[in-house]
């Protein structure tokens, strides 16, 4: 009989293992796909936590008069300043702008400065003009190992995907 409890304690402890594991390995983001952009309102997409799913980086050359620069890094390049901005991959942004179908997301707290994401099959890609972007008012080129997917939480995910209807019945009179 011992044996047989102790079997079943391994059985349960190796399944409850199991399930952790499995959950640890569920991806933690998704892809904002375009479908979902459709059915959320400007307000609602104002609310929606984004994610950048590689690094950006974004430099441009300064004059060296103009050398007073707010946000990002500042590096001396010959006579010529060069002002980098580095947006980490996984960066939390918000929705500032929504147009033409593209999504501009702020990922600092100046809503001035944001990137444009437009959709590009099922997912949302960085708007890239001959590998520049706009950024502030100002043109910066863009240093990215792959093109730069607009990501949320797969937990938010999941509660769009669910139903939040809960209906009282009826009854016969």
């Amino acid at each position: 009989m011992r044996k047989a409890l102790a079997f079943n304690y391994f059985y349960l402890i190796s399944a409850i293992g199991l399930l952790f594991s499995l959950q640890a390995c569920s991806p933690k983001y998704a892809d904002f796909v375009p479908q979902t952009q459709e059915i959320l309102s400007d307000g609602d997409l104002r609310r929606v936590q984004f994610y950048n799913s590689d690094d950006i980086l974004l430099k441009r050359e300064v004059s060296s008069d103009i050398a007073q620069v707010k946000g990002g890094k500042i590096i001396k390049k010959g006579n010529t300043l060069v002002e980098t901005i580095q947006i980490k991959a996984e960066t939390p942004g918000v929705c500032v702008k929504s147009e033409d179908n593209m999504l501009g997301v702020a990922f600092q707290a100046d809503n001035n400065n944001f990137l444009y994401f437009k959709p590009k099959g099922n997912e949302y890609v960085l708007q890239v003009k001959n590998d520049s972007v706009d950024y502030g008012g100002k043109n910066y080129y863009v240093q990215a190992l792959s093109t730069p997917i607009l990501k949320v939480k797969q937990s938010q995910m999941d509660k769009l995907d669910q139903s939040n209807k809960k209906l009282k019945g009826r009854k016969v009179r």
